[in-house]
């Protein structure tokens, strides 16, 4: 379908509204792509999209994972304001993963201002609930959140025998009632894709975040303190050479184990 979209007769479908193929697009695509057929052009791309994506999705769904779980944590166990639960979760970041992921960390923000609306995507810790389901539901957000930024996942990968996604790239967005999803989606946009050599990352797209929405709940003032200490803690990273790589997996496995057994406490027993 999506082979059908790129390459149809575009003056046919403002005429009509049909989707009618251009031989002439058609053989240009096929050419580009070094195949000789549709059949071929297909088999190729959604096997190779398959095995990046499933690299992708393992190396970063327990970080994710790993992030909720801590989210939760902060909000059953202190009593601090917004800021002191966000720097909370930012620290465990830091040490405890080796890596900052700056959509988690937003969330993480967003959850402490309004905890009631996000409190389907990140269930408050109670002792009458069954610690599987809260694992098995934060999973799946975890999941969730995967799923809203594959379009930035789609422009960092390469295809065969190019060093960029396409000449052109569709990308398709989901669509959403769940609070916490619709409030990422529609604060971050692909502000510029750069097209950088292999040994520095390939393609990467450029992330702009709106803050207006924040800047509603948290307030102006509070707000800007956030953004200036933001700032000067990734000037110390830099300065003190603090910035360090994602832990390794088995790292990271006993993290969540620790993690898990946290939660766990505030749960029913043997749940």
């Amino acid at each position: 379908m999506i082979f059908a979209l790129q390459t149809m007769d575009e003056q046919q479908f403002l005429q009509t509204g049909r989707v009618i193929p251009d031989p002439v697009a058609q053989a240009a695509q096929l050419a580009f792509s070094g195949v000789g057929s549709v059949e071929e052009i297909i088999s190729l791309y959604a096997g190779f999209a398959s095995d990046a994506l499933a690299q992708a999705c393992t190396s970063k769904i327990d970080f994710t994972y790993a992030s909720l779980l801590k989210i939760a944590l902060v909000q059953r166990r202190m009593r601090g304001d917004i800021l002191a639960k966000y720097r909370a979760v930012r620290e465990f970041m830091e040490h405890s993963l080796g890596i900052v992921l700056d959509a988690e960390l937003l969330l993480a923000l967003n959850y402490f201002a309004r905890p009631q609306r996000y409190q389907r995507f990140i269930r408050p810790l109670q002792p009458e609930m069954r610690f599987t389901k809260f694992r098995n539901d934060l999973y799946a957000s975890a999941w969730d959140l995967l799923l809203v930024r594959l379009p930035e996942q789609i422009l960092s990968m390469s295809t065969p025998g190019s060093g960029v996604v396409s000449r052109s790239c569709y990308l398709s967005y989901v669509c959403t009632a769940e609070h916490a999803l619709r409030d990422i989606m529609s604060s971050r946009s692909i502000m510029a894709v750069y097209v950088l050599p292999p040994e520095l990352g390939d393609t990467k797209p450029f992330i702009g975040h709106n803050m207006e929405e924040l800047e509603a709940v948290l307030g102006k003032d509070t707000l800007r303190k956030k953004l200036i200490k933001d700032g000067e803690w990734q000037i110390n990273r830099f300065r003190n050479s603090m910035v360090r790589s994602p832990v390794s997996s088995d790292v990271l496995a006993n993290v969540i184990v620790s993690l898990e057994a946290e939660a766990a406490a505030f749960c029913k027993l043997g749940s």
